[in-house]
């Protein structure tokens, strides 16, 4: 666990209570807001203090990232995937 993890778009995080996985789509500072679209496709607006509350570890990006399109095949992700 790293103290006072810094929300950066494109990356990956767990939070450590929920034992769950999202990825951090954007920051807004002049609104003091992180979007982050969970593992699972649920998207969530948090405010930075909701963000500084939370026990988190920085992750790679799960091996399966695509799990929320799962009906999609890799093609359909161009470049994106690789």
């Amino acid at each position: 666990m790293t103290p006072d993890v810094l929300p950066m778009a494109g990356k990956w995080y767990q939070d450590i209570d929920r034992k769950k996985v999202f990825q951090v789509l954007s920051v807004n500072q002049d609104e003091d807001v992180v979007e982050i679209q969970n593992y699972d496709g649920d998207l969530e607006q948090l405010s930075m203090a909701e963000w500084n509350e939370m026990i988190l570890d920085m992750v790679e990006a799960p091996e399966d990232w695509a799990g929320p399109f799962g009906e999609l095949e890799p093609d359909d992700f161009g470049d994106a995937g690789v």
